[in-house]
C-alpha cells in the first residue's frame, strides 16, 4: 500500500554512470523511489518487456543526455527506427503523459559530432513541442538540479496537480478493510509503539530532508540545499525561517508538504500497529495511524502537547509528540518549540504514566529528539524492549544499550505481523 513518488532515471549508461548514480542517491535521500536499469532483474523477458512496464507506473521521467547517443537496437522493439534505447524509453513516457524533467550536459570542447545526439538534444529542448531544460556539468550540480527540481513537484500548485493527474492512473482507489466484528483494545497490555519517520517514509510522506531543502530554496534559493542540510538540523532550519517570515508562512509551508500529490495510505505496518498496541507514541506529523484505526472500526484518541487530555479506556492512544497536520496550531517544529515540549509537564505526566512499567518497540525512529529521550529516560519503562530497523549498524548498540532495547533486523511491516504483544 505504500505509495511513494516514483522516478524513472533515463540516460545512456557508459557516459554517464557517475551522474545516474549521484541522482539515485539524491532521490532516496529526500524519500522518492528512484527506478533505474541497474535494479531491474532478469526474468526471461525481453529487454523492453522489462523496462516499459517500468516507465508507465512511474509519477516522473527524468532524462539524462551526455556526449552519447546511446545503442540503437537492431532487432526486437524499436529496431530498425534508427533510436536509441534512451529515444524510445523517451517516446514511451511522451505517449503515456508522464511529466519529464530533461538534465543536458555540456559538450566539452571539441567533442566529436553526433547528428544523432544531437537532434535528440534539439527535439528535447525545442520551443514548440519540448521541454523546460537545465544543463549540467558536474554530477554533484546535477544531483542538486533534479533535487531542487523535485521539491518544486511537490510544492508549487501547478506541478503538484500534474503529479496528482498522473497518480490517479497509478493508484487504485483504497477499499476499507473493516473487520468482521469490532475490534477490542485492552487497557492492561504490556507493550508501548514508538514509531518514527520510517514509518511515515515507507507510506509515501516526504522526509526531513526534503522538508528541509523546501524551506532552504525559499530562504537562500542560490545555495545548493546540501550546503544546508549537511550543516543544520530541520528544527535549525524551521526556526531561521520563522524568524524571517513568520509563524504562520512556516505552518503553512509544512501543511503543503505534506498535501502530498500522490494518495497516501497507511502501510500494513499502520494497520497491524493499532491492533496490537494501546499505546503509539509518535514524532510523525500526518494522520496515517489515525486512519488505520478509522478504516479497521478501532476507536482511538489522539493526544498532542497542545492539549495534553489523559487516555480513554478502551481507545487506542496516539500521542503526538511533536503535534499533528490536522491541527497546525498543535505542530512543534522548531528548536524552541521542543524545549517548550520539554517543559510541558502535563503533557509529560501523560507520556509517563503511559509508559511507566511497560516495554517499548522503537519502529522506524532513530532515537535522537531531545523530547523523545527525556520521554524514555523519565518514565521508568520496563525492558528489554525492542528496537525495530531493517539496518541497524554498530552505532546504534548506544541507544540500545541506555534504553535496554534489543536490535531487531527487520523491515516494520514484517516485525509487527508476527509481533506477539501479549508475550
Amino acid at each position: 500500500m505504500a505509495n511513494k513518488l516514483r522516478v524513472f532515471i533515463s540516460s545512456t549508461m557508459k557516459d554517464l554512470r557517475n551522474e545516474r548514480q549521484q541522482v539515485v542517491d539524491r532521490l532516496n535521500f529526500l524519500g522518492f523511489e528512484p527506478v533505474n536499469a541497474e535494479e531491474f532483474s532478469p526474468n526471461g523477458q525481453t529487454s523492453w518487456e522489462v523496462i516499459e512496464p517500468k516507465i508507465r507506473d512511474c509519477h516522473l521521467f527524468v532524462l539524462l543526455l551526455g556526449d552519447s547517443y546511446g545503442w540503437e537496437p537492431k532487432s526486437g522493439y524499436g529496431g530498425g527506427e534508427g533510436k536509441s534505447v534512451t529515444h524510445l524509453e523517451y517516446d514511451a513516457a511522451r505517449a503515456l503523459n508522464i511529466p519529464v524533467l530533461p538534465f543536458i550536459k555540456k559538450l566539452e570542447y571539441g567533442s566529436k559530432e553526433d547528428t544523432l545526439r544531437d537532434a535528440f538534444r534539439e527535439a528535447v529542448a525545442a520551443w514548440d513541442t519540448g521541454h523546460f531544460r537545465a544543463e549540467f556539468e558536474l554530477a554533484k550540480d546535477l544531483a542538486d538540479k533534479v533535487a531542487k527540481a523535485l521539491v518544486d513537484f511537490c510544492t508549487q500548485t501547478a506541478l503538484k496537480e500534474l503529479l496528482r493527474l498522473r497518480d490517479t492512473q497509478l493508484t487504485p482507489p483504497h477499499t476499507a478493510v473493516q473487520s468482521a466484528e469490532a475490534l477490542q483494545v485492552h487497557d492492561d497490555d504490556k507493550w508501548v509503539l514508538l514509531g518514527g519517520a520510517g514509518l511515515s517514509i515507507s507510506a509515501g510522506y516526504p522526509t526531513a530532508n526534503l522538508i528541509t531543502s523546501s524551506l532552504a530554496a525559499q530562504l537562500w534559493p542560490d545555495i545548493a540545499a546540501r550546503d544546508i542540510y549537511t550543516r543544520y538540523s530541520f528544527d535549525e532550519v524551521a526556526g531561521y525561517y520563522e524568524s524571517q517570515r513568520g509563524r504562520d508562512a512556516l505552518l503553512q509551508d509544512i501543511k503543503a508538504l505534506l498535501d502530498t500529490p500522490q494518495k497516501v495510505w497507511p502501510t500494513e505496518a499502520h494497520f497491524e500497529a493499532v491492533k496490537k498496541f494501546k499505546t503509539i507514541l509518535t514524532t510523525n506529523y500526518d494522520q496515517l495511524f489515525e486512519l488505520a484505526c478509522m478504516t479497521s472500526g478501532i476507536p482511538y484518541v489522539v493526544i498532542t502537547p497542545s492539549d495534553s487530555k489523559p487516555p480513554e479506556k478502551g481507545k487506542v492512544s496516539i500521542i503526538k509528540l511533536s503535534g499533528t497536520i490536522s491541527e497546525l496550531e498543535s505542530l512543534r517544529l522548531t528548536a524552541l518549540d521542543l524545549q517548550n515540549v520539554m517543559a510541558n509537564e502535563a503533557f509529560f505526566r501523560v507520556i509517563k504514566q503511559s509508559l511507566a512499567g511497560r516495554k517499548v518497540a522503537v519502529v522506524g525512529h532513530a532515537l535522537r529528539d531531545a523530547h523523545v529521550l527525556k520521554a524514555l529516560t523519565e518514565s521508568g519503562i520496563s525492558g528489554p524492549g525492542i528496537y525495530v530497523s531493517p539496518n541497524p549498524g554498530p552505532a546504534a548498540d548506544i541507544i540500545l544499550q541506555r534504553f535496554n532495547l534489543q536490535a531487531k533486523s527487520q523491515k516494520a511491516d514484517v516485525f509487527l505481523a508476527s509481533f506477539d504483544p501479549t508475550a
